[in-house]
């Protein structure tokens, strides 16, 4: 009765709503779009709630202020050149109701947005933000009255990822920031992760970056080129539904 614990939260959200619908109709991002009226539920910021206050980045926000947070990511409009450059999607759902995210890494071309300046690299991490609180909406998807559900599985495909990427310092110092003021979010949420497409220089860097992921680093297995290999992998952890057919998985995929 995991959920149980949330419940007494979205009373309190109900009261609070009300006294922030007028505050938070004005976002100062210009990239917000001011079109959808169409409000997050309520369980969404509860459940976003629940893992922002066991991170240390937002644990001494007030829910208020994780409320106003989750709006303006919620309303954003990412950069259309962000959408086709950093290309991730929803792919269904494992046998433990976990969703399935896949992000095409190799296709990330973060060097070519930190480049343009500090309000480019801004957009990145609302990107990613809004790309974790989209993971969020699939996880409250799957919650019911009797049953939590908090982690997510995530394939990454390395395919196509330059070496250069990593010789850009200003990249590497963006990367690295994110990494260890949000990596506790990858304890709290990652069930399970899946590398494909791998090679030894991407392999050498989760290996140099693995202090940095602490226990979450147990959590991922890595796959080289072998189609066959990690196709066969992806076939065993998850339902043919769940798996792209270019991945191996089922024609019936949507």
């Amino acid at each position: 009765m995991v959920l149980v614990s949330i419940f007494p939260l979205l009373i309190i959200l109900d009261i609070v709503l009300g006294q922030q619908k007028k505050a938070d109709s004005i976002l100062v991002n210009p990239q917000v779009s001011t079109g959808n009226d169409k409000e997050p539920p309520m369980a969404l910021y509860a459940k976003a709630y629940s893992y922002m206050i066991r991170s240390k980045a937002f644990k001494n926000y007030t829910m208020e202020d994780s409320i106003s947070f989750i709006n303006q990511l919620y309303h954003w409009k990412a950069p259309q050149e962000l959408q086709e450059k950093f290309p991730y999607y929803h792919a269904g759902y494992d046998q433990y109701d976990r969703p399935v995210w896949i992000g095409e890494a190799g296709k990330f071309d973060l060097p070519g947005q930190i480049r343009k300046g500090p309000e480019t690299a801004h957009n990145v991490t609302q990107y990613l933000f809004q790309a974790v609180l989209r993971m969020g909406e699939s996880l409250q998807a799957k919650d019911t009255p009797t049953k939590e559900v908090r982690e997510i599985f995530g394939i990454l495909d390395w395919e196509g990822f330059q070496f250069t990427q990593s010789l850009h310092i200003p990249t590497v110092n963006f990367a690295l920031n994110l990494l260890h003021t949000y990596h506790d979010f990858l304890d709290l949420g990652l069930g399970h992760a899946v590398m494909i497409n791998m090679n030894q220089v991407t392999k050498g860097l989760f290996e140099r970056i693995q202090p940095a992921l602490g226990d979450s680093f147990q959590k991922i297995e890595f796959f080289k080129s072998d189609k066959a290999e990690w196709m066969a992998a992806l076939q065993k952890l998850l339902p043919s539904n769940a798996i792209p057919p270019w991945y191996g998985g089922s024609s019936d995929f949507k």
